[in-house]
């Protein structure tokens, strides 16, 4: 009975990861979405597997019907599975991925001769058999059967190793760990003669993402989609950690001007989109390493680690750029307009990482009170 209080362990984890979560992302995020439907289909594989454990060895020629539908279900399932996996990794690095046919053939035909195995293993007993007195055992070619699984998985992490550099450090690391319970199942069937403990150990794997998705949540401002206050503060207690730097700390902070003006003739709700216009803005004018947050109401920091001379500076140029195409077409009925304070992180001249940010955001106001000093000289 071990299979079966395994596997309630593990539905019971889902379920309590599937609600922890469900309420807490945005549904038409298709990396929530894709995780959110690999918990379902995980409980629904380990929910057969206990069903086939449970009926396995009862005479009676329904459940020997039954023990045939769910083998085939099972196995069929197992192909969509390791899709949902690669579509999640692969959401990471592209939001909408090109020409998705390109994935789904390769899977597909995975899905088919995945089927062709299965309904051949109901006469052949190569992935599984069901002998006469109903009792379900592996087929003779199940331990192949199972690598080739694993070999999905494997592949998978390659991918992701590839096109690490298209996503952060602390994004590839949870992505990475996936194929490690994956690994320790394996070598549980192939060594220690263990079956029942592949989908065990995606539990295993899908909780390590979860931990990190809640991280991510809770480092999130949710109305922009940026890094909130949370998030830049432990981005900078991470940058005062690690002295040593190969790359420079370039900082720029921005503040949205008379933006309590907008709220207070146009609404809230108008303000709100506001605040998501300009947040696109700042996505599409820094690279895909930086960090953005948004620190307050109307406050934003990007962090930058390059060794890339004027950096800043051609963020800065993007982000006018960007406003002033904005401002030509007015489509919230108003323009924006930004101040900012942008420098290098120099130790001789910067006690430390907090006082060189405390020093951006006096920067930033400087540069506020010079305009309005400006415009009130015209």
């Amino acid at each position: 009975m071990n299979v079966v209080q395994n596997n309630l362990i593990s539905i019971a984890v889902l379920f309590i990861l599937f609600c922890g979560i469900f309420k807490q992302v945005n549904h038409k995020d298709s990396i929530y979405r894709s995780f959110l439907i690999l918990l379902v289909m995980n409980g629904i594989l380990l929910i057969i597997e206990m069903a086939v454990f449970l009926i396995s060895g009862i005479s009676g020629r329904a459940v020997y019907i039954s023990l045939m539908g769910l083998a085939i279900l099972y196995h069929v399932l197992i192909p969509i599975v390791l899709f949902l996996t690669f579509m999640f990794v692969e959401f990471h690095f592209y939001a909408k991925p090109h020409k998705p046919l390109r994935y789904i053939i390769p899977f597909g035909i995975l899905f088919i001769v995945n089927l062709v195995f299965s309904l051949l293993s109901l006469n052949r007993g190569f992935i599984f058999e069901i002998s006469s007195n109903n009792r379900y055992n592996i087929g003779s070619g199940y331990i192949y059967y199972e690598m080739a699984v694993y070999l999905v998985f494997v592949i998978i992490f390659v991918y992701t190793v590839i096109h690490r550099k298209k996503i952060n450090r602390s994004t590839f690391v949870p992505l990475a760990l996936l194929i490690l319970p994956l690994s320790v199942s394996i070598i549980l069937t192939a060594f220690a003669g263990l079956i029942y403990v592949t989908w065990n150990a995606l539990m295993i794997s899908l909780l390590i993402t979860y931990i990190y998705i809640q991280l991510q949540i809770t480092a999130t401002d949710y109305l922009t989609g940026l890094q909130n206050r949370r998030g830049y503060e432990y981005i900078l207690f991470n940058l005062s950690k690690t002295k040593a730097h190969n790359e420079n700390i370039i900082g720029i902070m921005i503040d949205l001007d008379h933006f309590k003006s907008v709220n207070d003739e146009y609404g809230h709700a108008v303000g709100d989109k506001a605040l998501k216009v300009f947040s696109e803005i700042l996505k599409r004018a820094v690279r895909k390493n930086d960090f953005v947050c948004r620190i307050g109401g109307d406050e934003f920091a990007v962090i930058i680690q390059s060794n890339e001379p004027d950096v800043d500076k051609i963020i800065i140029n993007r982000i006018y750029s960007q406003l002033d195409e904005f401002n030509k077409e007015m489509p919230l009925g108003f323009k924006l307009s930004v101040s900012i304070g942008s420098d290098a992180y120099c130790e001789d001249k910067h006690h430390s990482i907090a006082d060189y940010f405390e020093y951006l955001d006096k920067e930033m106001y400087r540069d506020k009170c010079d305009k309005e000093k400006m415009n009130a000289s015209q």
